[in-house]
Formats: C-alpha cells, structure tokens, sequence
C-alpha cells in the first residue's frame, strides 16, 4: 500500500513524487554515482544512495527512464535530458521530485526535521503544508506533516532551482549570460 504523499498533495500536477520515511529502500548507487561519494563518511554516502533511489523511482513514475543521476558544481543534482528535479532528506526521511522539462521550468523541494520554528514561518510556508495533509484528510499524514518542518525549505531548495533556471536559460538562448 502507498502511502499518501504530503509533497505531492503540494506540488503541481506533473509532478512525480517518491517518498522514503525509513532508510530500509532497496537500491544501489549506479556506477556514475559512486565517484561522487568516494571519500565521503558512510553517513553521507547512505544520505546520498538513497536520494538516488528515490529519484529514479519518480522518474519512473513520472514515465521517464530511470539513469544516473549526476552532481552539478554547485552540488545540486543533475538531472536526465527532459527532466528537472530536486532531492531532500533529513532524519528519517527522504523524497525526490520530478517533472518535464518541457512542461515545468524548475521543482525544489526541502524537509526538515521537527523542531520548534523561529517566529512568523508557521504561519506562512509550514501552513502550507499543513492544509495540505488536512486537505487529504488523513490523521497519520498530518501528523507527519506537522514534523516536517518548513523552517529552512525556501533557502535549501533554492539553489537546486537556481541552477535548473541557469541551465534552462542558457539551452533556451545563448545571449542570456548566467
């Protein structure tokens, strides 16, 4: 059985979600993945994997070929030709998110962990989230919504978008400057 996603219930039709709440997802790395991992603790290299696996299971379900999924030099992901994407994980808990190019521009996503919120931000993005999961309206989902924190969302997801942006304008005309 799967699991209602609190993600996809945020993000704009077109969008293929794949969510992880444990570490126990089976999957390894591609052999053009592993390079980016090579020196780092295992912690990371987990963190890594399974983002990976979560990624190519919602590019299969958005209907695209699940591949390797490379780095950008600002460390956001790479995605396959005709797709764009982002990738999330915090304390047990990991998603990927998905679209075409040809129908979306950039998708950045962020969860945290549940932890108190500075002033302000509940009643602003974390609400978002939380009408969502009331939306669905599912007692589990919204207690996990309520633990996924939005405290820093904007600001992580952000550079994965900036990037999609950068490379999007530059394949679309070359007299735009990054």
């Amino acid at each position: 059985m799967t699991e209602p996603s609190v993600l996809a219930a945020l993000l704009p039709s077109g969008v293929a979600v794949f969510e992880a709440w444990t570490p126990d997802v089976e999957g390894d790395l591609l052999p053009e993945e592993l390079g980016h991992v090579v020196r780092a603790v295992p912690k990371r290299v987990e963190e890594f994997r399974l983002g990976r696996v979560c990624a190519r299971r919602a590019l299969a379900r958005l209907g695209a070929t699940p591949a390797a999924i490379g780095v950008h030099t600002t460390r956001a992901p790479r995605w396959p030709a005709g797709t764009v994407g982002s990738i999330t994980h915090c304390a047990g808990f990991c998603a990927a998110a998905v679209g075409w190019a040809t129908d979306i521009l950039a998708v950045g996503i962020d969860a945290e962990p549940n932890q108190p919120l500075p002033d302000g931000v509940l009643a602003g993005a974390a609400l978002d989230l939380l009408r969502a999961a009331v939306r669905l309206r599912d007692g589990e989902l919204l207690e996990r919504a309520a633990g996924l924190a939005l405290r820093t969302a904007a600001q992580e997801a952000m550079p994965a978008v900036q990037e999609e942006v950068r490379a999007s304008r530059g394949a679309l005309s070359p007299a735009i400057g990054a």
